[in-house]
């Protein structure tokens, strides 16, 4: 998770420049295609691969299509946060996949989730709220 958060930001510092946010989210998804094949065989090693049609679309649809546009989007709206703002933000991604469950998988709201919820947001406020209030005394 921690490699992931560091790629992440990376890709988010990558997206602050990018002219073309579709082109560069396509390309992005082209990449990662090749690191996927030379894993590929570590994973046949250890299962055998079982590939249902159902399975091949769920994974099309959560990958390319949510996650592309996902992606795009970030990058898109990108330009218009601070870096600060920007990595801020990412952290209510946690929140909002949860929210997602509940609605969809009809997953139980617990009082854990909800402090928990209520930290994450509660810290982005105040992060987001402070750099408000200091641009308006500027």
């Amino acid at each position: 998770m921690a490699i992931a958060g560091v790629a992440w930001g990376f890709y988010t510092i990558n997206g602050k420049s990018s002219d073309n946010p579709q082109q560069d989210t396509a390309m992005n998804f082209l990449y990662s295609v090749g690191f996927c094949v030379l894993l590929l065989p570590l994973y046949w090693f250890n299962e055998p691969l079982n590939v249902t049609q159902q399975g091949l679309l769920l994974a099309i649809a959560s990958g390319a299509i949510t996650s592309g546009l996902g992606y795009w989007l970030w990058y898109r709206v990108l330009p218009a946060f601070t870096s600060l703002s920007a990595g801020v933000m990412q952290l209510s991604v946690p929140v909002l996949a949860s929210i997602g469950g509940m609605i969809w998988n009809h997953e139980a709201i617990t009082l854990t989730f909800v402090l928990a919820s209520s930290g994450i947001l509660g810290g982005i406020f105040l992060v987001l709220f402070s750099g408000y209030l200091q641009s308006k005394s500027s």
